[in-house]
């Protein structure tokens, strides 16, 4: 007969640790996380300031399932799964911490209704039981698969580090609070110069462009990490509506738009912006100025880690994954507005990992 294994820890923690099951070890101590996983647990709360004292860690399940193997939950013949989610979500409830540290995806699941661990990792999210709020991570087990190699592990491991001191920032307060941006879609010549005027003194420009079959149709400005404005550069492209705008009107953008990327006032910052550059120049604009690309500045600061504007909005930022918003557009199905918005959304982030890398490098300096 299996082991219940209950939740221990500190009952007014700030912080829940979520997991997913018991394994051996905790079957056969009665204890969470306290077998190989929890020990890198441990390690991982010391390096970032935790004691294990001070959270409460808790599994999704509280019995060990065979073989590790939840979806094989009804060979216990504990009764249905949904028994033991009540009995979760009254010990959140009893606990009521500030945020749920979920590891693993199937906690991840659990907590917030949302799949794919790799994905929603570092995003603070809205908890399924509408009180609290949620901050996922790798599950320890996971890095201690040795088939990624040391690389694989020292990384992982570092990048839960920091999803677990996202978790600890966010314990300081109950609410969740998601990220505000203004993301503005140019609809005439005058909404661009205002835009351009109203950040006319600030140092930094993220440029960002979305293409349709290698074309650009829009390209997205932010001057301020808070508000960005795309801006169509099209009509219509291959029977995609992009934007009532009137030719006429249209020149006028394209000029000022021109005369942004070629003045020397701004620093000009990317996201794989050879890309970008590339196809704007091939439209006439000359991007004068270029001062970053976040990309590159990954590969110096932590050339281990993952590159992509998902990855690096996930540690710079508290901005939920948003990334599927672009790669699910479809433009039989969905508003221009959708694509439009995205590309804003783009550079507003570019502009704010910027912001942080630019942190990381004056403190390692």
């Amino acid at each position: 007969m299996r082991r219940y294994v209950a939740g221990i820890g500190n009952p007014n923690a700030k912080i829940l640790v979520l997991g997913e099951a018991p394994g051996a070890d905790e079957d056969e101590q009665g204890l969470p996380f306290v077998g190989r996983s929890g020990q890198l647990l441990d390690t991982l709360f010391e390096a970032v300031g935790l004691d294990r004292g001070s959270v409460w860690l808790t599994n999704v399940y509280h019995y060990r399932p065979p073989d590790n193997d939840t979806s094989r939950w009804n060979e216990l013949n504990l009764g249905p799964k949904e028994k033991q989610f009540e009995i979760t979500w009254n010990e959140i409830k009893g606990v009521d911490p500030n945020v749920i540290l979920a590891v693993g995806g199937t906690a991840l699941e659990f907590a917030s209704g949302l799949k794919g661990i790799t994905k929603w990792r570092g995003s603070v999210l809205p908890c399924s039981d509408g009180v609290h709020k949620v901050v996922s991570t790798y599950h320890p087990a996971h890095i201690l698969n040795p088939r990624g190699g040391e690389v694989y592990e020292y990384w992982q491991k570092y990048v839960v580090q920091l999803d677990m001191q996202k978790a600890i920032k966010h314990s300081l307060y109950k609410e969740y609070i998601k990220p505000h941006h203004v993301l503005q879609i140019a609809r005439s010549s005058l909404d661009v110069y205002n835009y351009f005027k109203s950040y006319s003194t600030m140092p930094y420009s993220a440029i960002d462009i979305e293409v349709f079959k290698s074309n650009p149709i829009c390209i997205g400005i932010a001057q301020s990490k808070l508000h960005a404005i795309s801006i169509p550069l099209v009509q219509s492209w291959n029977g995609i509506q992009v934007s009532s705008i009137p030719h006429s009107d249209l020149a006028n953008i394209w000029k000022m738009v021109s005369q942004h990327l070629a003045s020397t006032r701004y620093k000009k910052i990317g996201q794989n912006f050879k890309f970008d550059q590339e196809r704007l120049e091939a439209l006439g604009f000359v991007v004068n100025n270029f001062y970053a690309d976040t990309m590159l500045l990954a590969h110096t600061i932590q050339p281990e880690f993952p590159k992509s504007l998902a990855f690096l909005c996930s540690i710079y930022t508290d901005q939920p994954y948003y990334k599927d918003e672009g790669k699910t557009f479809n433009p039989k199905r969905d508003p221009i507005e959708k694509l439009l918005s995205y590309n804003a959304m783009d550079a507003a982030i570019t502009l704010e990992v910027f912001e942080g890398q630019m942190k990381d490098l004056t403190e390692a300096a």
